[in-house]
């Protein structure tokens, strides 16, 4: 019981053939790439077959489609529905979930996500869902041609109308010529600090005001629809990239994904400075004369072309519109090592530069946007409220820790209790002997807290795991039980600051003890 039947649909035709269970799953894998049609979804079979494996699937398919199970089961692939269906006692895929790969003589597995909008159900309801998800599920349309497009005219309409008011340009004095090229730190460096709220309140509302050419949503709705699935999906790409030492295949620049697609965060952040360098450029044109709309609208698209295809935005010499298309074709930003280094003096970049340690993946996170609700990447203010409240607690704990430790007297970490320091030659017995010593020191302290109790409890119970697990040399399960131990002593800390550097001193020797037990295991020469 091990092979299925499949039906594949899209708009023009339908195809039904039997496959290995397994390979269904990687047909739903290839989902990811949002195909509209069947040459789409080969395509995305690429990411995780080989290129003769994916050029030949549906080669043995017939024309049509069949409701009869076969052998282990049945499936359909609906693109124009965005529904999978399947009855299968083979195998079960989700929305996320990773399907084997051999890479030189060991298999691996390689991560996929759906997006949001596909849906998976049984046979049993296939057709009601497929037929209502037919009728609800909106047209692909090109965002971006008035995301990038109708902004500048709005944009030339609503400064022209603040002229008056607005500041002395910011970016070429009046009389200077115009820049033929940016800074390479002008996208890290941007002072948003110059630009009047006037302006950044025409940000805001270009973003926020819902929109017909946009079927009733705002642009910040449409930005943030899909990112974080690209956002995922980009993710699990670079790790693929890392695994299989070359870049996966990408996206064709034909496909619907591609043309009508959505952002992820690089454009999601680039988009942002673009408008803001728009806002500026548009404020220093004022302050030298007054165009006609039509004038100061040519001259913002002109700017806005400038902007994207100018390289050496501290982006490693990439320009803004590179960045943007290797993300809508859905490639990791892959540099060397060195690339990462942002401070030589530093040991970590040091140790990210040195070449054995292969790519890394270069990354946009937005951390220099304004910090209010419409700029950031939640969907609703619900939630932002709640990031905003989350993020006050912890700054008024981390206040009142820092408070309490500049409060602290200056006393040495053990004051009742003693243990060796640990030598490359210290027994594992003796390292759980002085664990145990100062464990009893940080037991007596623990006493008079009003929760004490139960974190005693809980010490004890972990210290005894780990002996058991290190007398019987069980170097795995000890490993979990120092996890376990760690995370116990890491909540103590967190509430009691006194007691942090004690909790400190008990992790080091707990790992250490987990290390040697590992190597101990490995060098255990026993009968089995």
């Amino acid at each position: 019981m091990s092979e299925i039947v499949v039906n594949v649909i899209d708009a023009r035709r339908r195809l039904y053939g039997n496959i290995h269970g397994s390979r269904f799953d990687y047909l739903v894998a290839a989902l990811g790439v949002d195909p509209e049609t069947i040459e789409e979804l080969e395509a995305g079979l690429r990411r995780f077959v080989d290129h003769d494996e994916a050029a030949t699937f549906f080669r043995h398919f017939h024309q049509g489609g069949t409701e009869e199970p076969w052998d282990a089961g049945i499936a359909v692939i609906d693109l124009p529905a965005r529904v999978v269906a399947f009855d299968s006692t083979y195998s079960s895929p989700g929305r996320t979930g990773a399907v084997a790969v051999r890479i030189q003589e060991r298999q691996v597995g390689l991560h996929y996500c759906l997006s949001d909008d596909w849906q998976i159900t049984d046979m049993a309801t296939y057709r009601v869902v497929s037929e209502r998800h037919r009728a609800e599920r909106p047209q692909p349309f090109d965002a971006r041609a008035i995301l990038y497009g109708r902004v500048t005219s709005v944009f030339a309409r609503e400064c022209l109308a603040l002229a008056g008011s607005l500041a002395a340009p910011i970016i070429v004095p009046a009389g200077e010529a115009e820049p033929s090229e940016f800074p390479d730190d002008f996208l890290s460096h941007f002072d948003d600090d110059a630009l009047s709220d006037e302006l950044i309140a025409v940000h805001a509302r270009w973003l926020d005001t819902p929109r017909e050419d946009l079927r009733g949503q705002a642009p910040r709705d449409v930005l943030l629809a899909r990112q974080r699935h690209i956002n995922l999906d980009l993710q699990y790409r670079a790790q693929q990239w890392s695994v299989v030492g070359g870049c996966p295949p990408l996206l064709s620049r034909d496909t619907v994904a591609y043309r009508h697609g959505g952002f992820g965060t690089h454009e999601f952040v680039l988009y942002y400075y673009l408008l803001r360098f728009l806002l500026a450029r548009a404020q220093d044109r004022l302050g030298r004369d007054r165009p006609s709309l039509d004038a100061l609208s040519e001259y913002l698209e002109r700017e806005r072309d400038r902007w994207l295809n100018s390289p050496g935005l501290d982006m490693h010499g990439w320009t803004a519109a590179h960045v943007i298309d290797c993300e809508r074709r859905r490639q990791p930003m892959a540099v060397h090592g060195d690339a990462a280094m942002i401070d030589c003096d530093c040991p970590l970049c040091q140790v990210m530069a040195d070449s054995r340690f292969g790519q890394t993946f270069w990354h946009l996170d937005g951390c220099n946007m304004d910090d209010d609700f419409v700029f950031s990447s939640h969907r609703t203010r619900a939630s932002w409220e709640e990031e905003q409240r989350d993020y006050a607690e912890f700054s008024r704990r981390f206040a009142e820790k820092e408070r309490r430790r500049k409060e602290l007297p200056e006393e040495p970490v053990w004051a009742s209790s003693f243990a060796a320091p640990v030598e490359d030659d210290t027994p594992v017995e003796i390292i759980l002997l002085g664990v145990g010593a100062n464990l009893g020191e940080l037991v007596e302290r623990l006493q008079t807290h009003p929760e004490g109790q139960t974190w005693i409890d809980r010490l004890n119970r972990e210290f005894g795991n780990l002996r058991e697990e290190a007398n019987e040399l069980q170097a795995d399960l000890a490993g979990a039980v120092v996890v376990r131990f760690v995370d116990a002593l890491m909540t103590i800390a967190d509430e009691c600051i006194e007691l942090e550097a004690k909790c400190a001193s008990l992790q080091g020797r707990l790992y250490t003890i987990a290390s040697r037990l590992a190597r101990r295991a490995e060098d255990w020469d026993g009968p089995f």
